[in-house]
């Protein structure tokens, strides 16, 4: 089951699939560690974060980074593979300064 992830302002951004971090569309942004998420390059871009029952992806910019992990080859998901859904904006959440979104979206 997909677990949808938004923005600080409440956009949608992607979703987690079997540990496994996608945009909306499928493309492969990386995976979860525990509660660290990494790119697909093995570098740390946040910490999984549930507020209510949404789920964001976020980063303390103060925070000492943990070191890279050996990066790693993710497939995309074809269309086949999921359904690709509209995925409702929620109310913008507000964080103690210094957290922003680990994954921007346009």
């Amino acid at each position: 089951m997909e677990k949808y992830f938004y923005g600080l302002k409440g956009h949608p951004i992607g979703f987690i699939k079997a540990e496994t971090v996608y945009d909306l569309y499928g493309k492969a942004l990386g995976w979860v560690d525990g509660l660290s998420v990494y790119g697909k390059t093995g570098t740390f871009v946040g910490r999984l974060y549930v507020v209510g029952e949404n789920h964001y992806i976020l980063k303390f910019i103060l925070d000492l980074q943990p070191l890279p992990l050996q990066p790693r080859e993710i497939p995309n998901l074809s269309p086949v593979e999921f359904e690709i859904r509209h995925v409702e904006n929620i109310d913008p959440i507000e964080v103690p300064p210094g957290y922003v979104d680990s994954f921007q979206s346009s």
